[in-house]
């Protein structure tokens, strides 16, 4: 049992390491802002993969910030300052793996990861793998917990050419993931599946898949996913309708729980900008997301009721305008 566990987390880093710039620790114990520390001589960056080997260990002795970092601690990562990290982030302890506070000041001595901490002082000051943080683990002291972590959808689009609806979807991990059954819809509450997809089973890179529903005639369809765990418990996808032959605009843009919510129904490439304008055409707000993934979120920080225009653009050409009731 414990040569296939051995064998399964081989595979996890390889096939993570495959997407993304790898930077290794280095030394047995030493600080994370000294760039002799890490293997490519340099501070690890946005968008790498971060391994503390077994044996090695890393102290976090700045407050420092990061999007889309994966962290595999197969050693020692010790807090002495903040982790600060985005929903798109991952941070994977396996077994043997530990994360440790410094214990001068626990209260700074956490790991935030998509405004959730998922390690603080409500923790013991030691954890020890195995465990994983992302963005739809729980909240400290159980930051790390199993339970919650199915799979991490990163994109679901739904396109129609002709008659045909080509579904195509991706995720950024899956844990424990047995398949996705495809389900149709033509009154978005009676639902009918169409399709089984098998699913990656455990796997921290993203995963592609697709499926073309043919002959679609009817005047509005929907579309969800239902991905299923190897011990039958499910999750949902977000809903993606189709009208008949009217072009799909690329955003679905809706409020919720003070917040502007935005969906892509395609790729856009680049950083994504999201300006809340009021009827008199002024700027009430922007933000800029590094990336167009399955939904991106802004809080509306407290503006007042009436209708605004929310504009999505990715700085390059391409934007969408929609008026919307906050």
């Amino acid at each position: 049992m414990k040569q296939i566990y051995t064998m399964l987390l081989l595979t996890l880093v390889t096939l993570s390491a495959q997407s993304r710039t790898v930077n290794t620790v280095t030394t047995w114990w030493g600080d994370w802002s000294t760039k002799g520390n890490w293997s490519l001589n340099r501070l690890p960056q946005s968008g790498d993969s971060v391994v503390i080997p077994a044996g090695y260990a890393i102290v976090v002795d700045k407050n420092i910030s990061f999007t889309n970092l994966y962290i595999n601690v197969m050693g020692n990562l010790t807090l002495q300052k903040t982790l600060t990290l985005d929903n798109a982030s991952t941070v994977l302890v396996p077994t043997g793996g530990q994360i440790n506070a410094w214990g001068a000041d626990r209260t700074k001595e956490i790991i935030v990861l998509g405004g959730v901490d998922k390690f603080n002082q409500t923790n013991s000051s030691r954890f020890d793998g195995f465990g994983i943080a992302n963005s739809i683990s729980s909240t400290a002291p159980n930051g790390f917990s199993l339970t919650s972590l199915p799979v991490t959808f990163s994109s679901f689009y739904a396109v129609k050419n002709n008659n045909n609806v080509m579904l195509t979807w991706s995720t950024a991990q899956e844990f424990n993931n047995n398949n996705f059954e495809i389900q149709r819809s033509t009154d978005g509450s009676n639902w009918n599946v169409i399709a089984v997809i098998m699913g990656a089973g455990t796997s921290t890179s993203t995963m592609q898949y697709s499926y073309t529903d043919k002959n679609v005639n009817a005047a509005v369809m929907y579309y969800r996913i239902r991905q299923v765990d190897f011990d039958n418990k499910s999750a949902y996808s977000i809903v993606k309708t189709i009208r008949g032959s009217e072009a799909a605009p690329v955003t679905k843009v809706y409020a919720a729980s003070n917040a502007v919510n935005i969906e892509f129904n395609k790729a856009v490439a680049g950083n994504i900008t999201v300006r809340i304008i009021n009827a008199n055409g002024q700027l009430m707000a922007q933000q800029n997301f590094g990336q167009s993934a399955y939904r991106i979120t802004m809080n509306t920080n407290g503006k007042g009721a009436g209708l605004y225009v929310i504009q999505v653009s990715d700085n390059q050409g391409w934007s969408e305008s929609t008026k919307l009731i906050l």
